[in-house]
């Protein structure tokens, strides 16, 4: 979330992914395909450029919030001491 939540607040609104081509969310995003009318939170992929730049693109497009998510696959193993 973008600024300082309200006391007992909650964001609603749609997850959109940056854009196509943009799935870091490293560069500018062009939100001409995000639905208009409810509130956007937008998904990016980690990696690529610092959590710090991605957001800034976010807000600067308009998004409510901003979830990242990881992409790389990962198998975690289940480690059993006796």
């Amino acid at each position: 979330m973008f600024g300082v939540p309200k006391y007992g607040g909650a964001v609603l609104g749609q997850f959109v992914y940056a854009s196509p081509g943009n799935r870091d969310g490293c560069k500018p995003v062009s939100v001409e395909a995000w639905p208009k009318g409810v509130p956007q939170i937008a998904l990016v992929a980690r990696g690529g450029c610092p959590f710090a730049q991605k957001a800034r693109n976010m807000q600067a497009a308009g998004a409510e919030a901003m979830v990242v998510f990881d992409n790389v696959v990962q198998v975690h193993r289940l480690l059993a001491t006796y």
